[in-house]
């Protein structure tokens, strides 16, 4: 008779085996559900996802799987035709055992191929690969990082040194959280040399697709034989405030010098706001799935135009709130400060004609500051009316309103304003009303890098020879 104590172990094991088997199943089902949601996504359309994959081979076992493809980015409307791209060559492996903290596990890794492989290779004496490691979530959040190995090349007096690179990438499909920092390069050669330290890249976007959300480049420094940046660091953030979007982009530079003069203690901001996010959004896919408008239907046309009439009455304003700057050197010494904003008002009506003389307002001023200023300048800038003397330099200030531009409070040039507003609404509403094949706008040959165009020779050849004027009879 089995005693109790063993009864109990053997459906301990009983239960532990189902529960392994169940696990083990699981994560089966996992790696099969994992293999069509990659199938799916390279099957999709490569202006949906921005890539072009093919050659894809996908093996799946019990508990892990691996693969490769090959990719091409496919950016729309670039001046690089879409077979010159380059192709990377992705291999990676995935474990699909189920864990606490995952569902997979991947390792990766990019090398180019064709003579992109071969020239490089050659050059650094082993074959480029960036790779990463990461995890799948149970959501579909996949975290990973990357990296680039230590790369150094020297050959017939010429060098480069790239230090070991990485970053770190965060997705959910629609948030994205990213960083790429590089921490050093150098390059000489040809009596020339560049010294780059701390490049680096960051992302933080609740919606990559909208492109809701802050990106960051920054330059510590850059020395070449000719010019020095310090401290440079460009930020855009893009912000969804109900239906509409604030558009913010700011530049700052610690320090710059080339020739002679150094800029330093710069900044500029560029801010757009107003513009509804929807119509944009259509706009940009229309754009982007063909090539820039070049290939679309008569009613895919007649809705862009509708929804550019619309942004446009709609109204938005573009402001610079800052601008500053402080110049050094042999020539000049001095600082400068600025600000400006326009605004385009809203419309009565969304399909109504533009009026860009009863709705466009604009306002600006800026201030020079130095003793180096040349004294004729001064003078005729002063003279003219387009500034005004202070004890430092120079001011002045513009504004844009009905239709009647002054600058620093003096009526400019009344009719001519005018004139030049009411052109630009008869221009703009013309090309509204009219199919954007017509308007010549977005035909090929404003695209052809390969157009006809005369060579330096053509230019060159010598003027015809000149012929007597005609007189020209006094009238009687």
């Amino acid at each position: 008779m089995v005693s109790t104590p063993v009864k109990a172990a053997g459906a301990a094991v009983v239960v532990l085996g189902a529960a392994a088997a169940g696990w083990i199943g699981a994560s089966h089902v996992m790696a099969t559900k994992t293999e069509a949601a990659f199938r799916a996504f390279a099957a999709r359309p490569a202006t949906e996802t921005g890539m072009e994959i093919t050659k894809l081979e996908h093996a799946t076992g019990l508990l892990s799987a691996k693969g490769s493809f090959l990719v091409r980015p496919v950016i729309a409307g670039s001046a690089i035709p879409p077979e010159d791209m380059p192709v990377g060559e992705v291999t990676y492996t995935l474990s699909h055992l189920l864990l606490p903290g995952s569902a997979a596990r991947i390792s990766w890794s990019v090398s180019p191929t064709g003579e992109a492989d071969k020239n490089l290779t050659e050059l650094f004496g082993k074959r480029l690969a960036l790779s990463g490691a990461g995890t799948v979530g149970y959501k579909g959040e996949v975290k990973t990082d990357y990296g680039l190995p230590e790369l150094k090349a020297n050959k017939d007096g010429n060098s480069a040194a790239i230090a070991a690179s990485g970053g770190s990438l965060e997705t959910d499909g629609k948030a994205v959280r990213l960083t790429l920092t590089f921490p050093s390069t150098e390059v000489r050669g040809d009596g020339e040399a560049i010294d780059i330290k701390g490049l680096s890249v960051t992302g933080d976007y609740s919606d990559i697709a909208l492109g809701l959300g802050t990106g960051t480049v920054a330059l510590d420094k850059f020395s070449s034989t000719e010019a020095q940046i310090e401290g440079l660091k460009y930020t855009a953030e893009t912000v969804q405030t109900g239906p509409l979007i604030d558009i913010r982009v700011g530049t700052r530079l610690k320090k710059a010098s080339a020739s002679g003069q150094t800029l330093s203690d710069a900044a500029l901001d560029l801010h757009i706001g107003g513009m509804e996010l929807a119509t944009l959004k259509r706009m940009s896919d229309l754009m982007e799935k063909s090539d820039f408008l070049r290939n679309i239907t008569a009613e895919e046309d007649e809705a862009f135009r509708k929804d550019l009439r619309a942004v446009i009455n709609q109204g938005f304003t573009v402001s610079i709130p800052v601008l500053t700057g402080t110049v050094s050197g042999d020539q000049i010494n001095g600082s400068v400060a600025g600000k400006m904003a326009v605004t385009l008002g809203k419309a009565a009506s969304a399909t109504g004609p533009v009026s860009l003389a009863t709705l466009l307002s604009s306002s600006g001023e800026a201030a020079v500051s130095s003793k180096d200023l040349p004294k004729e300048q001064v003078q005729m800038a002063v003279a003219t009316g387009f500034a005004v003397a202070t004890p430092d330099g120079l001011k002045a200030d513009y504004s844009l309103k009905d239709g009647v531009l002054t600058v620093n409070t003096l009526p400019l040039a009344a009719e001519q304003v005018k004139m030049g507003l009411l052109t630009a609404d008869e221009t703009l509403n013309a090309l509204l009303n009219q199919p954007l094949s017509e308007s010549g706008l977005f035909s090929d040959d404003l695209y052809d890098d390969e157009a006809d165009y005369p060579d330096e020779e053509e230019l060159e050849e010598e003027t015809p020879p000149e012929t007597d004027p005609v007189p020209v009879k006094p009238k009687k």
